[in-house]
Protein backbone atom coordinates (compact mmCIF):
# COMPACT_ATOMS: atom_id res chain seq x y z
CA UNK A 1 0.00 0.00 0.00
CA UNK A 2 2.78 2.34 0.90
CA UNK A 3 4.31 1.54 -2.62
CA UNK A 4 0.55 2.72 -4.51
CA UNK A 5 0.39 5.95 -2.06
CA UNK A 6 3.36 7.00 -3.42
CA UNK A 7 1.67 6.58 -6.95
CA UNK A 8 4.12 3.68 -7.85
CA UNK A 9 2.44 0.82 -10.00
CA UNK A 10 2.52 -2.45 -7.41
CA UNK A 11 2.23 -6.01 -8.87
CA UNK A 12 0.58 -9.02 -6.56
CA UNK A 13 1.76 -12.43 -7.38
CA UNK A 14 -0.31 -14.75 -5.31
CA UNK A 15 0.08 -18.36 -4.99
CA UNK A 16 -2.71 -19.64 -2.22
CA UNK A 17 -5.37 -16.54 -2.46
CA UNK A 18 -7.39 -15.20 -4.85
CA UNK A 19 -7.73 -11.38 -5.77
CA UNK A 20 -11.10 -11.41 -3.84
CA UNK A 21 -10.29 -13.28 -1.06
CA UNK A 22 -6.91 -11.14 -0.76
CA UNK A 23 -9.06 -7.93 -0.96
CA UNK A 24 -12.01 -9.22 1.59
CA UNK A 25 -8.85 -10.33 4.14
CA UNK A 26 -6.86 -7.45 4.22
CA UNK A 27 -9.59 -5.22 4.34
CA UNK A 28 -10.54 -6.89 7.57
CA UNK A 29 -7.55 -5.61 9.15
CA UNK A 30 -8.13 -2.39 7.62
CA UNK A 31 -6.41 -1.77 4.26
CA UNK A 32 -8.40 -0.93 1.33
CA UNK A 33 -6.98 -2.32 -1.67
CA UNK A 34 -10.34 -1.50 -4.16
CA UNK A 35 -8.88 1.97 -4.71
CA UNK A 36 -5.66 0.95 -5.98
CA UNK A 37 -7.10 -1.83 -7.74
CA UNK A 38 -9.35 0.87 -9.48
CA UNK A 39 -6.51 3.35 -10.16
CA UNK A 40 -3.98 0.53 -12.10
CA UNK A 41 -1.79 1.42 -9.73
CA UNK A 42 -1.94 -2.34 -7.88
CA UNK A 43 -2.62 -5.51 -9.85
CA UNK A 44 -3.16 -9.29 -8.36
CA UNK A 45 -2.37 -12.28 -10.29
CA UNK A 46 -3.63 -15.30 -9.03
CA UNK A 47 -2.12 -18.61 -10.11
CA UNK A 48 -1.81 -21.67 -8.18
CA UNK A 49 1.81 -23.18 -8.04
CA UNK A 50 0.21 -26.67 -9.57
CA UNK A 51 -1.02 -25.05 -12.15
CA UNK A 52 1.92 -24.69 -14.76
CA UNK A 53 5.67 -25.57 -13.90
CA UNK A 54 8.47 -23.57 -12.93
CA UNK A 55 9.38 -22.08 -16.04
CA UNK A 56 5.71 -21.05 -16.53
CA UNK A 57 5.15 -19.13 -13.68
CA UNK A 58 8.43 -17.03 -14.70
CA UNK A 59 7.08 -16.55 -17.73
CA UNK A 60 3.93 -15.12 -16.41
CA UNK A 61 5.81 -13.13 -14.31
CA UNK A 62 8.28 -11.63 -16.76
CA UNK A 63 5.28 -10.77 -18.94
CA UNK A 64 3.69 -8.93 -16.29
CA UNK A 65 7.01 -7.61 -15.49
CA UNK A 66 6.99 -6.13 -19.01
CA UNK A 67 3.58 -5.07 -19.00
CA UNK A 68 3.17 -3.67 -16.03
CA UNK A 69 6.75 -2.16 -15.00
CA UNK A 70 5.79 -2.26 -11.65
CA UNK A 71 8.38 -0.59 -8.53
CA UNK A 72 7.18 -3.65 -6.17
CA UNK A 73 6.70 -6.77 -6.37
CA UNK A 74 4.96 -8.98 -3.66
CA UNK A 75 5.19 -13.24 -4.07
CA UNK A 76 2.87 -14.64 -1.99
CA UNK A 77 4.02 -17.56 -0.51
CA UNK A 78 7.32 -18.53 -2.49
CA UNK A 79 7.21 -21.88 0.06
CA UNK A 80 4.37 -23.02 -2.08
CA UNK A 81 6.43 -23.82 -5.51
CA UNK A 82 8.39 -26.50 -3.21
CA UNK A 83 5.26 -28.20 -4.61
CA UNK A 84 6.00 -28.33 -8.11
CA UNK A 85 10.09 -28.61 -8.37
CA UNK A 86 13.13 -29.76 -5.66
CA UNK A 87 14.94 -27.32 -3.92
CA UNK A 88 17.54 -26.97 -6.65
CA UNK A 89 14.92 -26.32 -9.21
CA UNK A 90 12.81 -24.46 -7.13
CA UNK A 91 16.47 -22.17 -5.97
CA UNK A 92 17.31 -21.79 -9.52
CA UNK A 93 13.85 -19.90 -10.73
CA UNK A 94 14.11 -17.48 -7.13
CA UNK A 95 17.38 -16.56 -8.15
CA UNK A 96 16.76 -15.75 -11.67
CA UNK A 97 13.60 -13.96 -10.97
CA UNK A 98 15.81 -11.43 -7.76
CA UNK A 99 18.27 -10.92 -10.14
CA UNK A 100 15.52 -9.56 -12.90
CA UNK A 101 14.50 -7.67 -10.16
CA UNK A 102 17.25 -6.34 -9.15
CA UNK A 103 18.38 -5.29 -12.80
CA UNK A 104 15.04 -3.79 -13.19
CA UNK A 105 15.54 -2.41 -9.68
CA UNK A 106 12.46 -3.64 -8.90
CA UNK A 107 11.24 -3.69 -5.37
CA UNK A 108 10.22 -7.08 -3.99
CA UNK A 109 8.60 -8.77 -1.46
CA UNK A 110 8.74 -12.98 -1.33
CA UNK A 111 7.04 -14.19 1.88
CA UNK A 112 7.53 -18.36 2.41
CA UNK A 113 5.75 -19.95 5.62
CA UNK A 114 7.49 -22.01 7.53
CA UNK A 115 7.31 -24.50 10.78
CA UNK A 116 8.98 -24.89 13.32
CA UNK A 117 9.78 -28.71 14.13
CA UNK A 118 11.79 -31.30 12.81
CA UNK A 119 10.92 -31.32 9.36
CA UNK A 120 13.98 -31.38 6.81
CA UNK A 121 12.17 -29.16 4.35
CA UNK A 122 11.05 -26.67 7.18
CA UNK A 123 12.66 -24.15 5.71
CA UNK A 124 13.90 -24.71 2.39
CA UNK A 125 12.74 -21.70 0.74
CA UNK A 126 14.18 -19.56 3.10
CA UNK A 127 17.88 -21.06 2.67
CA UNK A 128 17.40 -20.37 -1.23
CA UNK A 129 16.96 -17.11 -1.06
CA UNK A 130 18.46 -15.77 2.36
CA UNK A 131 21.82 -14.68 1.30
CA UNK A 132 20.19 -12.72 -1.75
CA UNK A 133 17.87 -10.91 0.02
CA UNK A 134 18.80 -7.54 1.38
CA UNK A 135 16.48 -7.11 4.36
CA UNK A 136 15.38 -10.74 6.41
CA UNK A 137 11.95 -10.36 8.80
CA UNK A 138 10.99 -12.92 10.50
CA UNK A 139 6.86 -13.20 11.63
CA UNK A 140 5.90 -15.85 14.79
CA UNK A 141 3.14 -16.53 15.99
CA UNK A 142 3.64 -18.78 19.22
CA UNK A 143 1.96 -19.74 22.16
CA UNK A 144 3.52 -17.82 25.41
CA UNK A 145 1.78 -18.31 28.82
CA UNK A 146 -1.38 -20.21 27.31
CA UNK A 147 -1.83 -17.25 24.55
CA UNK A 148 -1.16 -16.93 20.76
CA UNK A 149 1.53 -13.51 20.25
CA UNK A 150 2.58 -12.99 17.07
CA UNK A 151 5.69 -11.20 16.78
CA UNK A 152 8.24 -9.83 14.17
CA UNK A 153 12.48 -9.88 14.31
CA UNK A 154 14.34 -8.52 11.79
CA UNK A 155 16.95 -10.83 10.68
CA UNK A 156 19.24 -8.48 8.79
CA UNK A 157 18.80 -5.59 6.95
CA UNK A 158 21.96 -4.84 4.87
CA UNK A 159 22.63 -1.02 4.80
CA UNK A 160 20.00 0.09 7.31
CA UNK A 161 20.39 -0.01 11.24
CA UNK A 162 17.88 -1.55 12.71
CA UNK A 163 16.95 -2.96 16.41
CA UNK A 164 18.12 -6.59 17.14
CA UNK A 165 14.64 -6.96 19.32
CA UNK A 166 11.85 -9.48 18.74
CA UNK A 167 8.58 -6.93 18.94
CA UNK A 168 5.53 -8.22 19.95
CA UNK A 169 2.21 -7.23 17.98
CA UNK A 170 -1.81 -7.84 17.70
CA UNK A 171 -3.39 -7.23 14.30
CA UNK A 172 -7.10 -5.35 14.38
CA UNK A 173 -9.79 -3.59 12.40
CA UNK A 174 -7.92 -0.90 12.51
CA UNK A 175 -4.45 -2.41 10.94
CA UNK A 176 -1.04 -3.54 12.92
CA UNK A 177 -0.30 -2.36 16.28
CA UNK A 178 3.54 -3.43 18.15
CA UNK A 179 3.40 -3.23 21.80
CA UNK A 180 5.96 -3.41 24.25
CA UNK A 181 9.58 -4.88 23.07
CA UNK A 182 9.65 -8.50 24.95
CA UNK A 183 11.62 -8.42 27.95
CA UNK A 184 13.32 -11.94 27.63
Amino acid sequence: MSSCKRKERTLYFSFEESPEQLVRNMATIGINFKKAIQSKLLHIHASRPSLQGLEMHLMVLNRLLTELKPRTVIIDPISSLITIGNSNEVGAMLVRLMDTLKIKQTNALFTSLTHSGNSANENSTVDLVSSLADTWINLKNEERNNERVRSLLIVKSRGMGHSNNQQDFTITGKGIHFTSPDKK
